[in-house]
């Protein structure tokens, strides 16, 4: 696994229905922080007087290596931890207390946390320490089993220049023109040069599953940065290609750095 790229493409929250915390503000439900490719629709408690607990039940004993919490207001420190059951004694993983940082490229808080050791197990908590602040706030939550990445993979992302074009027709009806600019798009581009036939099989495999998942894929860069990574989305036309030796992907950055 190389430090600098580490990929989980199945989020294990994605369509579970058991999650609860120990408050939550109206309009504010736990459960909208299974999505976190849709960072602003959070979870919000009532209190930072006091730990906060957000409980997942994941339907069954499932593999977790790695679990990303984004967008977070007022969270300082954070811990996870998974438990056979919902009981939280002495639960079988813990990772003692987490520091949250802030991402450089959107200036929001997030964390990506891989387990020391992956996880297999049917019951997941993020505890959110006590802090200042009036309420903690957290957009969205991926937990998933890491993949290992085959040999010489470049991930990396392109930013398209954006160019402004005239609104001539205003929808205010009057006789102004404006100009537009259209949303940014940016794109990851996963591109890898096999050196065997059996490399070229393991990244088809990550494809395969990533097309089944849809879009549930988180990319870290930078072993270091527990603030980094992406929410990844498979293009509504993507690009494939394969020749023997070569296999590409294009794919979308969601809004966790897009914004």
């Amino acid at each position: 696994m190389s430090d600098r790229n580490r990929l989980s493409i199945t989020n294990h929250l994605t369509g579970i229905t058991a999650v609860t915390s120990d408050t939550a503000a109206a309009g504010f439900s736990a459960l909208t922080m299974i999505d976190p490719a849709h960072p602003f629709r959070p979870w919000r408690s009532t209190t930072t007087a006091s730990d906060q607990h957000v409980v997942f039940d994941l339907g069954s004993a499932k593999e977790v290596g790695m679990v990303l919490i984004v967008n977070m207001t007022n969270v300082v420190t954070l811990h996870v931890q998974m438990h056979a059951t919902d009981s939280w004694g002495a639960p079988t993983y813990a990772s003692g207390a987490l520091t949250v940082g802030t991402n450089w490229q959107n200036g929001r808080k997030q964390l990506t946390h891989v387990l020391s050791t992956p996880q297999t197990l049917r019951w997941l908590r993020i505890k959110f320490v006590a802090a200042s602040g009036s309420y903690f706030e957290c957009g969205g939550v991926h937990a998933g089993p890491l993949v290992t990445m085959p040999r010489d993979i470049r991930v990396s992302p392109a930013f398209p220049t954006l160019e402004p074009h005239m609104d001539t027709v205003a929808s205010h009806g009057g006789g102004r023109q404006r100009l537009i600019l259209d949303d940014p798009i940016a794109i990851i581009r996963a591109r890898r040069q096999a050196l065997e036939f059996t490399d070229l099989q393991a990244w088809g495999v990550i494809d395969r599953a990533w097309r089944v998942a849809g879009y549930a894929a988180f990319y870290v860069n930078g072993g270091s940065d527990t603030s980094e990574g992406w929410i990844m989305r498979r293009m509504s036309d993507p690009e494939w290609t394969y020749d023997d030796t070569i296999v590409e992907d294009n794919l979308d950055m969601e809004e966790v750095t897009a914004g």
